[in-house]
C-alpha cells in the first residue's frame, strides 16, 4: 500500500523543475507589481502553489495586494486593478470578477490571478469574501502537514 501511494503521489506532485520555474514567474511578475504598487501594499503569494496543494502541470499563480486598513473597499478595487494593468502592460489579460475585480494575466503558460484585497488577521473584521484567501492559505499552511503536500517538490 505504501509503494502504491508514493507511486501515485509522485504521479500527481509537480516535479522540482516545475516549482521552480513557477517560483521564478512568481519573482518575476512581484518585480513587475513591486515598482508600481504602493510601498504599504504587500504583494503575497496565495492559493494551491502557497499551500504546496498544487497538482502537477497546474500552472496558476493567485497574488494577492494586500492593502492596509486606511484604504476604502473602492480604493482597493480601483488602485489594485490599475496597478495590475500597469504592471502587466504588454501581457495578454482579462478583468474578470469574484465578489469584486481582479485581473487574469497570461503569460505564456501561466494563468495569474492578481486580486486586490485587504490585509485582515482576523476573519471576523474581513470586508469582502476575497479577503478570505489569505486567511485559508495561513490556516491550510497551519495545518497541513508534508505527507499531505501534493504540491512539493519531491
Amino acid at each position: 500500500m505504501q509503494k502504491m501511494l508514493k507511486e501515485v503521489a509522485k504521479k500527481l506532485r509537480p516535479t522540482e523543475k516545475e516549482m521552480l520555474y513557477l517560483k521564478k514567474v512568481e519573482q518575476d511578475i512581484v518585480k513587475k507589481l513591486r515598482k508600481v504598487v504602493a510601498k504599504d501594499v504587500e504583494i503575497k503569494l496565495c492559493g494551491s502553489i502557497a499551500k504546496k496543494t498544487a497538482l502537477k502541470k497546474n500552472r496558476d499563480l493567485d497574488l494577492f495586494l494586500l492593502f492596509p486598513h486606511k484604504y476604502s473597499t473602492e480604493q482597493v478595487k480601483k488602485k489594485g486593478i490599475e496597478w495590475a494593468k500597469k504592471a502587466m502592460k504588454g501581457h495578454k489579460w482579462e478583468l474578470n470578477y469574484a465578489q469584486h475585480p481582479y485581473l487574469k494575466v497570461m503569460l505564456k503558460d501561466i494563468k495569474v490571478d492578481i486580486v486586490p484585497s485587504s490585509k485582515w488577521s482576523n476573519e471576523k473584521r474581513m470586508k469582502t469574501a476575497v479577503d478570505r484567501s489569505q486567511l485559508h492559505t495561513v490556516w491550510v499552511n497551519n495545518k497541513i502537514n508534508d505527507k499531505m503536500q501534493i504540491g512539493r517538490a519531491h
